[in-house]
């Protein structure tokens, strides 16, 4: 196994575990949206202390951000899978400019 092979598959594998991470982020955004609670679900209290307000902003931010974060490391997975499509490509064209090269005939 070459060099090259090992740097490739290693960012193929690099690519799917960002990818997982990745969809596992989304999913645990779209999650996140179903949690809304009223002061029904959490308490008499909670609206004249501001308990939902509060727990409704903290609820959209976490969720804000578990998006940003799928976003994110969706782009990080996007870039190694390129970047690995680009040695691949650059490693041919450099195989099929040097054939020949060094044969002595």
């Amino acid at each position: 196994m070459t060099e090259m092979t090992v740097a490739l598959e290693a960012l193929t594998k690099d690519s799917a575990q960002w990818a997982g991470t990745s969809e596992t982020l989304q999913t645990a955004g779209a999650s996140c949206e179903s949690l809304r609670l009223s002061s029904h679900e959490l308490s008499w209290l909670s609206e004249g202390t501001g308990l939902v307000a509060t727990y409704e902003e903290t609820r959209a931010r976490v969720q804000e951000l578990l998006t940003q974060g799928a976003d994110e490391t969706g782009k990080i997975s996007r870039t190694l899978a390129h970047v690995r499509r680009v040695y691949e490509g650059s490693d041919e064209r450099a195989i099929n400019e040097l054939h020949g090269v060094w044969d002595i005939d």
